[in-house]
C-alpha cells in the first residue's frame, strides 16, 4: 500500500471518530511534541473531542508551543477514544510504562520516521525512515484531510522540522522538507521566534550544568569517540533536572574528528539513560538495539541498569565495533 493510500486511510478515520488520544514518546523532544499538538489540531478541525497525552513534561524549551498546556498524563474520568494516534515512535512500548491500557482506541494510527519499529504496532503504520521528522508526514496528513495549515497549525509543525534537523542541517534534510519549511513561514511562522524559543531561551540551571558536563568529556578510539556523562549529584549541585539535558550529547558530538558521541545520563532510581549521535554511515541505532533501544541510524538510545563503569566499558567496545565496521 502506498504511502498516500494509508494517509487516506488515516484521514478516513480521523474523520469518523469522535474522541482522538494523541500520544507521543517519553521524554518527548521537538517532533514528538510538534506532531502530538499539530495531529490533535487537526483531529479537532475535523470535529472530534481530543486529549493530548503523554506520560512526561513538556521540556522547557518547547512550551510556547499552541496546546502545549493541553498535554496531560492522564486520561479525563469517563474518556475512551475512538482512535489513538501515536506519534515519532512505531512501538508501543515507547509511549512509556504509565501509559494507560484503556487509552488504545479501536483504531490505533501511528505516523513516524525512525528505523526500529514494531511490525503490529498499528492498524493504520504510515511510517517513512527517509523523512527528517515524524512532521513531514503529519503536513501530509494535513492536506490529506483537507485541513487548511493556518498559523497555529503551522508553528508546531516547523517546530517540529527545526529540531529533528538540527536546524536544517542533518543529513535526511531534503528538497522535499525545505519546501513543507517553506510553506509554514508563508503560512505565517515567525522563524525567528521559534528558534529563539528553542535555542535561546536557556535556564540558568542548564548552563551551569553544560559547565560540568564539559569537564566529563572523554574522548577514545583515537580521537573518534566522545562520552559525556551527568550525574544525580550534578542535578543536585545545579539546579537542573533531566529535562534540561536534551541536545548536550552535541556538544560531545562538536569535537574536532569525533565521529560518535554517547551521554549518559543518571536517573533518579540510578539506572541510566543513554543518547547516541553519530556521523555519515556510523548506524548508532544497531548498538541501541543490541541494548534493547533503538532510533535512527545516526541518533539512537536505550536505557541501562548496569553501574556506571560497567557500562562505558560496555558501550565503549560496542561503539568501537560499529565505528571501525563503517
Amino acid at each position: 500500500m502506498t504511502q498516500q493510500e494509508l494517509l487516506s486511510q488515516a484521514a478516513a478515520a480521523l474523520r469518523s471518530a469522535q474522541r482522538v488520544l494523541v500520544v507521543g514518546h517519553e521524554r518527548p523532544d521537538g517532533d514528538a511534541v510538534g506532531s502530538t499538538v499539530a495531529v490533535g489540531m487537526i483531529a479537532e478541525a475535523l470535529g472530534a473531542d481530543v486529549c493530548y497525552f503523554n506520560v512526561d513534561p513538556v521540556p522547557f524549551n518547547l512550551q510556547f508551543l499552541p496546546k502545549a498546556d493541553a498535554i496531560r498524563s492522564d486520561l479525563p474520568l469517563d474518556w475512551l477514544p475512538d482512535v489513538t494516534v501515536v506519534v515519532d515512535c512505531a512501538q508501543r512500548s515507547r509511549v512509556g510504562e504509565k501509559f494507560p491500557a484503556v487509552g488504545w482506541g479501536e483504531c490505533v494510527i501511528c505516523f513516524d520516521h525512525h528505523k526500529t519499529f514494531d511490525a503490529d504496532v498499528a492498524d493504520i503504520l504510515v511510517r517513512d525512515i527517509e523523512a527528517a521528522a515524524t512532521a513531514e508526514l503529519v503536513y501530509e496528513l494535513a492536506l490529506t484531510c483537507g485541513v487548511e495549515i493556518t498559523k497555529e497549525l503551522a508553528k508546531p509543525l516547523y517546530c517540529a522540522l527545526l529540531t529533528d534537523t538540527g536546524s536544517f542541517r542533518y543529513g535526511k534534510t531534503r528538497p522535499a522538507t525545505m519546501e513543507r519549511g517553506a510553506a509554514l513561514l508563508r503560512a505565517g511562522v515567525d522563524a525567528w521566534e521559534v528558534a529563539s524559543q528553542i535555542y535561546e531561551s536557556e535556564p540558568i540551571e542548564r548552563m551551569r550544568l553544560m559547565s560540568e558536563v564539559l569537564n566529563t568529556l572523554d574522548i577514545a578510539a583515537g580521537g573518534k569517540l566522545a562520552t559525556i556523562v551527568i550525574t544525580d549529584e550534578m542535578f543536585e549541585r545545579t539546579g537542573a533536572n533531566p529535562d534540561m539535558t536534551d541536545g548536550l550529547v552535541n556538544l560531545a558530538r562538536s569535537v574536532r574528528g569525533v565521529e560518535v558521541a554517547a551521554q549518559l545520563v543518571q536517573q533518579t532510581d540510578g539506572t541510566f539513560r543513554i543518547g547516541m549521535r553519530s556521523r555519515g554511515n556510523i548506524d548508532v541505532a544497531s548498538v541501541a538495539e543490541h541494548f534493547g533501544g533503538g532510533g535512527h541510524k545516526n541518533a539512537a538510545g536505550f536505557a541501562s541498569a548496569l553501574e556506571l563503569e560497567d557500562l562505558k566499558s560496555s558501550l565503549g567496545a560496542a561503539l568501537l565495533s560499529v565505528i571501525e565496521a563503517a
